[in-house]
């Protein structure tokens, strides 16, 4: 987001990393933009083995439609067990997208997620205005979820982690792209 990672996907990292080394599975991480070779970098630092990065010009800016083109397109071909975003304006406008693309379920702005005895995802959500809490297993695969930000430590940078960047195009249907992002105008408060 205007060109730095987000808290919350480091904290994401953090997370896999941890869920990775208990079941053997290797955490892949996705950057998508424009010149984001050095947050690729600081993905792999963070916790990734390997860090998927999508440029192009149509990526700068978010819009629905490319992102989701772009993420769609690398999940079928990676298939990972599960997607997670940051419960942000923009993985809360993703997520569903990218659930319907892929035709999955997935859990939204989720508080806790564990592995359980079956290796699937046990996911933890505030439900009736966080007075109780929902647990969810999702099954299919991918799993798909948000995560709340601030709910798992974000770790620690290890710059001699070794990883790998793989640089993937970014083919986005022009069908995809219905909204183009003329400008950004940030409101002073």
């Amino acid at each position: 987001h205007e060109g730095a990672i987000r808290k919350v996907s480091l904290e994401l990292l953090a997370q896999a990393r941890i869920l990775g080394e208990a079941s053997g599975d290797p955490v892949l991480a996705a950057v998508l933009g424009k010149n984001a070779a050095d947050i690729a970098n600081l993905a792999g630092q963070y916790g990734a083995d390997k860090v998927f990065l999508a440029e192009d010009d149509k990526l700068a800016d978010y819009t629905t439609g490319a992102y989701t083109s772009v993420l769609a397109a690398l999940v079928r071909k990676e298939e990972p067990k599960a997607v997670l975003l940051g419960n942000t304006a923009i993985g809360k406008d993703l997520a569903p997208r990218l659930a319907q693309r892929l035709g999955v379920g997935m859990a939204s702005d989720c508080t806790g997620m564990e592995a359980d005895a079956a290796d699937f995802l046990r996911f933890t959500r505030p439900i009736y205005g966080g007075k109780a809490f929902a647990q969810l297993t999702l099954t299919a695969s991918p799993v798909l979820a948000t995560i709340r930000p601030n709910t798992f430590p974000s770790g620690n940078p290890d710059a001699g982690r070794a990883f790998e960047v793989v640089s993937v195009d970014a083919a986005i249907d022009p069908k995809d792209l219905r909204a183009i992002v003329k400008e950004v105008a940030l409101a002073a408060s």
